[in-house]
């Protein structure tokens, strides 16, 4: 019984003596002790803060998972104080534990951000909505439900072209189900025609200016069209007639102002037809309506400039005959015939 009860105490003595007689073991002073602590505690309290539902925290955490690495490595040959080591086995602990959490998390990630910019779509908020799915493409780029989301909003904002261009490839490099497939697909294919039939009815009202904005983005839609929706060619001759359009409108405008006497104002509807003229000359049939107004204007200003009389003379004369020579040359006319 004796023997026993001597053996009993010395297993425990030994016990301990692992941590205290270790030859390798390191002598720590208070201050010592007291710093590797509080960098164990600190590692320990961020870590026991790691959450299942916030995968968007997923960098931040490999972040602390790293440092928590280092400290372990850096405080081992502590093991020998037992209070060292009760913190550093609990941050190992919580190291492993962390570590597959995210190994779990990290290729859901792009989901869980999916599904939260849907929320935040359906309550309206489309900004958040878009940073959501943003960051989920940051996850796994080829998120095929987020690309589309954002194509979406594109389609809604009128950026037609983006939208195609960004499902065109999805359709072509992503290799989305038969189901996402179909869906892209008749987004695209409804927002043409949506689109297309906007423009008609803007071009029926004669409210050309809306129906090119919306032509050129449908333009644009059609460079990275892959699957056959556009019609190139009925798109680019809806274009040119809106062009002539928007044209006309100026033109019209400019004959409107000289028919009241608003000469300056005719100037200005007429050099406004001209500058979109001069940029959109393939598109434009123009029958030289133009160079007819311009010489209507400039015989306008020299016949209100022979009536200036007075002070009206003095001060208005000069630059009214100079306004006149400036839109004989548009007209192509020799501007001192006018003036004679």
């Amino acid at each position: 019984m004796k023997h026993t009860s001597i053996k009993v105490i010395a297993l425990v003595f030994l016990s301990l003596g692992i941590f205290t007689f270790n030859g390798k073991a390191q002598v720590l002073s208070t201050n010592e002790r007291t710093t590797i602590l509080t960098d164990l505690n600190e590692s320990i309290r961020l870590l026991s803060k790691f959450q299942y539902d916030s995968p968007e925290l997923i960098s931040i955490y490999a972040s602390q998972l790293k440092d928590a690495q280092s400290a372990l490595d850096r405080y081992s040959k502590y093991k020998s104080d037992i209070a060292v080591y009760e913190r550093w086995y609990m941050l190992k602990k919580l190291t492993e534990q962390n570590n597959e959490m995210i190994t779990f998390l990290q290729p859901k990630i792009a989901d869980w951000l999916y599904r939260q910019g849907v929320a935040e779509l359906e309550n309206g908020n489309g900004k958040r909505a878009n940073s959501l799915f943003e960051k989920a493409l940051n996850n796994n780029p080829k998120h095929v439900l987020s690309h589309y989301q954002i194509a979406r909003m594109d389609i809604d904002s009128t950026k037609l072209g983006d939208a195609a261009k960004r499902l065109n490839n999805v359709l072509s490099t992503m290799n989305p189900t038969s189901d996402e497939e179909a869906l892209i697909k008749g987004i695209l294919a409804f927002a043409y025609n949506k689109n297309y039939m906007y423009a008609i009815n803007m071009e029926n009202q004669e409210k050309y200016a809306q129906a090119v904005a919306v032509l050129l983005e449908l333009e644009a839609f059609c460079q990275y069209d892959n699957v056959d929706i556009c019609d190139s060619a009925t798109i680019d001759n809806t274009l040119e007639r809106c062009r002539t359009g928007v044209y006309s409108n100026q033109i019209e405008l400019a004959r409107k102002a000289l028919k009241s006497k608003r000469n300056i104002a005719a100037e200005d509807f007429a050099l406004s037809a001209y500058e979109y003229y001069a940029a959109n000359k393939d598109n434009i049939k123009d029958d030289m309506n133009f160079k007819v107004l311009a010489k209507q204007i400039a015989e306008s200003y020299i016949q209100e400039a022979s009536e200036f009389t007075g002070n009206k003379k003095a001060t208005l004369l000069d630059e009214y005959l100079d306004r006149a020579k400036q839109m004989a040359a548009y007209a192509g006319s020799d501007a001192q015939e006018l003036l004679e």
